[in-house]
């Protein structure tokens, strides 16, 4: 698969957290300049001055942080409810499963592994399908040294096929034997 669903250099997410952040450490360091472009006030002015910055800077900040932290949550709890709510049709059988409006961030690496899990499983009930009708003229895939399903599904045709070339051998003997 391409990407990796940690590499979150490029992650909408990841950048959503990074420039709350940023934004609050700017607005701490204006709070700072400030302070010192205020110095030249008298000592009882400048104190009201920084006090009533302080208290909107830092008001403006927690609400940027706020923000960033409900969006953020939002956004991964949306991608999770997804993927929890494909996870369980997968598990109770349903391969009739679409991916669809997937947002372009961390999880879309997810979502496509999902999008090509569905794709072989759907493929692999198909052809278990045709085998259990009788039609072992089917070429199952066997998509990497792991797949034990695939392998399985190999095995299964190559069986059948063997007994049923014995069955056909020993009637063409029956027949010679006969005749």
């Amino acid at each position: 698969m391409e990407g990796d669903v940690c590499n979150m250099k490029n992650g909408k997410i990841f950048n959503k957290v990074i420039w709350g952040y940023v934004a609050v450490c700017v607005v701490i360091a204006v709070i700072v300049i400030l302070s010192l472009v205020v110095g030249n006030i008298s000592q009882n002015e400048q104190f009201k001055i920084l006090m009533n910055a302080f208290v909107a800077l830092s008001i403006f900040a927690y609400a940027i942080a706020i923000y960033t932290c409900y969006s953020t949550i939002k956004s991964i709890k949306k991608s999770l409810t997804k993927l929890n709510e494909i996870t369980k049709k997968m598990v109770d059988g349903d391969i009739d499963v679409e991916i669809t409006d997937v947002e372009d961030d961390e999880f879309k690496t997810l979502f496509d592994g999902y999008k090509k899990m569905i794709e072989h499983t759907k493929e692999n009930a198909i052809i278990a399908e045709q085998i259990a009708t009788g039609n072992l003229t089917v070429a199952p895939k066997v998509r990497s040294k792991k797949d034990v399903l695939g392998k399985a599904l190999v095995d299964v045709v190559e069986g059948n096929n063997k007994v049923l070339f014995g069955i056909r051998e020993s009637g063409n003997q029956l027949s010679a034997g006969a005749g």
